[in-house]
């Protein structure tokens, strides 16, 4: 069973955006309580990636996975989107940039372990959102590390996941990550993920300001042309960030799209 894994970013009350937030990857309250309302219309049951990690190797018929993730950790998602989850029944996965917790527009450590407690998945987005792949070994080794330690500390619970700042995956990543204590990590490319997908290498499905429910719903259409669509999309944009150079093609899009 193909089962999407979104991306979003923050969530606020309409016409609020706090500072560091991108407005093309916030969506509403109103509009995020639609999204997941059409999801359960449709028989999506939401859930955190390690439930489905758990669970993708024994899909019944009776279960439609939708996998809901958040990046950065802004404050919107304990505020706004974790009580519309908590509605359904549902829980999520939270990255969290762990040295931004506390700051003015994110969420606190409190929060967090709030979050664990209620059984929201917390899990990594490094310490200072770096581009992973311009790293040294040793640095890189140092975000994975202190974010891990200082969002367990937090939470008073385990973190075993991770999601790459600007979707940029180093090279021997997964290694790295198994050395660093993380089990799986997920990415910015677009794709369906199933039983066989590698878990160091999920794929998600960006969620932005511009989804309606109708879009959301074209989003995850499991077609073959529109797999195929995603695939060239994909592709383009790492080609031209293999010529660009990481930081370049990031720059570029960003004054762009303000899509990194």
């Amino acid at each position: 069973m193909l089962t999407p894994i979104l991306m979003y970013h923050e969530v606020t009350e309409s016409g609020a955006l706090p500072k560091d937030v991108v407005a093309s990857w916030t969506v509403t309250s109103g509009q995020f309580r639609a999204h997941m309302a059409a999801l359960a219309d449709a028989g999506y049951t939401g859930m955190s990636v390690p439930r489905w990690l758990d669970v993708r190797a024994s899909l019944s018929g009776g279960l439609k996975p939708v996998v809901i993730t958040f990046d950065d950790g802004f404050r919107g998602n304990p505020e706004i989107a974790i009580p519309a989850l908590q509605e359904l029944g549902w829980t999520g996965t939270f990255f969290v940039i762990s040295g931004k917790m506390d700051c003015d527009a994110y969420g606190s450590a409190a929060d967090w372990r709030q979050a664990a407690k209620a059984g929201m998945d917390i899990a990594s987005h490094t310490a200072t959102h770096p581009f992973a792949g311009t790293l040294s070994l040793s640095d890189l080794r140092r975000e994975l590390l202190d974010s891990r330690s200082a969002l367990e500390d937090a939470i008073g619970g385990p973190v075993t996941g991770l999601s790459w700042p600007n979707g940029d995956a180093p090279r021997g990543g997964r290694g790295l990550l198994l050395e660093c204590g993380y089990s799986w990590a997920a990415t910015s490319r677009a794709a369906f993920a199933g039983s066989a997908t590698d878990p160091f290498s999920l794929p998600r499905l960006a969620v932005r300001s511009w989804h309606d429910p109708d879009a959301l719903s074209k989003l995850l259409d499991t077609s073959l042309a529109h797999r195929l669509r995603m695939l060239g999309v994909y592709r383009t944009k790492a080609l031209a960030r293999a010529l660009l150079g990481r930081r370049r093609y990031s720059g570029l899009q960003m004054k762009v799209t303000g899509d990194a």
